[in-house]
């Protein structure tokens, strides 16, 4: 799985597995690449996505919202 962690500071990682150094207190995971590459190229909805379990999203809500909007911000630069 892939997946993208917010930690306290603004502090952003993403990659494969777990990430173990310290407890997130939000979390996008993926059930693959090509999901996450789906939403960040506007191909696929994010909440079409998380009720298909295509993306799980773990922690505080108001999180989920502020990182949405900077993978759309992100999603802006790549096309």
């Amino acid at each position: 799985a892939f997946g993208l962690s917010a930690h306290k500071g603004g502090q952003i990682e993403s990659g494969r597995g777990v990430y173990k150094r310290a407890m997130p207190f939000f979390t996008l995971r993926f059930d693959s690449l090509d999901s996450a590459l789906g939403i960040l190229l506007g191909l696929d909805d994010m909440l079409d996505s998380a009720k298909k379990g295509k993306l799980i999203m773990e922690g505080a809500p108001e999180f989920g919202a502020q990182i949405g909007e900077y993978m759309l911000t992100v999603a802006g630069f790549i096309q």
